[in-house]
């Protein structure tokens, strides 16, 4: 199992800037739903590891890339 560091550094998560290009892309939020990837993304850079899983949205996810494809830094979500 990977730790929450060795994601962050193949992800490239520490080069999020906080645009929010991301979640503007994402369609649960737009659906009203809550899942964020930008929040997700900072929760991990803090090194909360049990913020990230806690609050479940990371769950929800539907893995369709639109927010990886908007990154303006490459951040493989």
């Amino acid at each position: 199992m990977r730790t929450l560091q060795e994601i962050i550094r193949e992800t490239g998560a520490l080069a999020c800037y906080d645009c929010g290009k991301c979640t503007a892309v994402c369609p649960l939020p737009r659906a009203g739903g809550s899942h964020s990837p930008r929040r997700d993304v900072m929760t991990a850079n803090a090194k909360d590891q049990g913020g990230v899983t806690s609050s479940g949205t990371l769950f929800h996810c539907l893995t369709c890339s639109r927010c990886s494809e908007s990154c303006p830094v490459g951040v493989a979500y």
